[in-house]
């Protein structure tokens, strides 16, 4: 679109004076969208259709330059927050090709007060006039969505998503030849999980890249729907528009069935996730909230994992204790319902719970100190220990307890 073009649909070339970011909307409808997902599946291609809707997505000076040899309509992303996401990548040590495992609270660490200060600097430049709807885009957020929510508030998130497959094949054809077939499908999984996690419990719309080209009338009423609300109707001219920028001869690296094997082969929850997505997206239905009935609070481990490994801590401090002369572990055993309340369950932090209080008894017979003071003063520590975990656990089963 040339600069014109934008003008005429709505999308701010100028910006005006600060204002707090971080002020609570209280109006849905003019929450900005944020859209994101995995890069190369069509994040661009539904930004720029987004623009022409009539929102606000900044000065086009101030974007990324088209690229003629990868993204040549552009890639409709501010340069400024895509740098902000590579800091934010940086101060964890990662990059977007290798996301860092973020610590549980990482958004508000002092390591980013500086970049902070930036956003706000940053979106009063680019979106000054906030009366009118604004979006930016950027796959990185998919990682670092939990810094923007905590300074930008209610957002409207469009994800999304094409076969793992095609990016990979994007990806190595992009010059990422270091990436292998299994590299690049970890990292959409890697990606994916994270927006889905980061936006849960938002209004949130799941589009499949390949619906543009094979349902392409239904794929622009569902985001016209999405942005404009239910009622929407396009006019000729913005459809003529909007229908310009999907060109079916730009959809490469189409997968095979050679190629959904492979994605299984790599990773089958690659796979079962690419597949729960695109069943939804393509019937037009809401995506399912995901069942988290046995994720713990550790990513990637399971409530029955960790509860394993908080018996399996206690006992090897109670035998440790009871084998060596002289060494009195008991207080340690508080590490066992500790570790438990990761499960983020009461029952099960409370049954780790009898059992190291059950340890620090027994405890007392092979380090003679049964019945005496100092002993006394150990099971309290435990006993302790235990219900103060407990009490936290339930809490965070209720959804009275902040996790992040």
């Amino acid at each position: 679109m040339q600069r014109d073009d934008v003008a005429a649909f709505g999308m701010s070339t100028a910006a005006t004076p600060k204002q707090a970011w971080w002020r609570p909307r209280t109006n849905s409808s003019r929450h900005p969208i944020c859209v994101t997902g995995m890069g190369r599946c069509g994040t661009s291609l539904t930004t720029a259709i987004i623009g022409l809707l009539g929102v606000d997505l900044g000065p086009t000076e101030t974007m990324l330059c088209a690229n003629p040899d990868d993204n040549a309509r552009g890639y409709w992303e501010q340069q400024e927050i895509y740098g902000i996401n590579e800091q934010i990548l940086q101060a964890f040590g990662g990059t977007w090709a290798h996301p860092p495992d973020l610590p549980l609270g990482w958004e508000r660490s002092p390591a980013l007060d500086g970049i902070r200060d930036q956003v706000h600097d940053s979106l009063t430049t680019i979106f000054g006039d906030r009366e009118q709807r604004w979006a930016w885009k950027d796959p990185r957020a998919s990682v670092t969505l939990p810094f923007w929510q905590d300074l930008i508030g209610d957002m409207d998130y469009v994800l999304c998503v094409r076969n793992p497959a095609d990016v990979a094949a994007s990806l190595a054809k992009r010059g990422n030849e270091e990436f292998e077939f299994e590299d690049s499908v970890a990292l959409w999984l890697r990606y994916l999980r994270s927006a889905l996690d980061s936006t849960r419990n938002s209004r949130r719309l799941i589009l499949r890249y390949e619906d543009y080209f094979t349902n392409t009338e239904r794929q622009i009423q569902r985001l016209t729907e999405f942005v404009c609300g239910p009622d929407a109707q396009l006019s000729d001219g913005i459809r003529a528009r909007v229908e310009s920028f999907i060109e079916p001869e730009l959809w490469h690296n189409r997968d095979s069935l050679e190629g959904a094997v492979s994605i299984r082969d790599a990773s089958p929850e690659a796979a079962d996730l690419y597949a729960h997505l695109a069943t939804h997206a393509s019937a037009g239905q809401s995506l399912p909230e995901p069942d988290t009935r046995h994720q713990s609070l550790l990513t990637g481990w399971s409530v029955n994992r960790v509860w394993w490994l908080a018996f399996i801590l206690s006992s090897i401090i109670a035998a440790t204790d009871a084998v060596l002369s002289h060494v009195i572990l008991i207080p340690l055993l508080a590490a066992g319902p500790v570790c438990c309340l990761l499960t983020g369950r009461w029952i099960r932090t409370a049954t780790v719970g009898v059992w190291t209080v059950a340890l620090a008894i027994l405890l007392g017979f092979p380090d003679e100190i049964w019945g005496t003071h100092i002993q006394l003063v150990y099971l309290g520590f435990v006993i302790a220990a235990a219900l103060l975990s407990t009490s936290v656990a339930t809490a965070i089963e209720k959804g009275n307890f902040p996790t992040s």
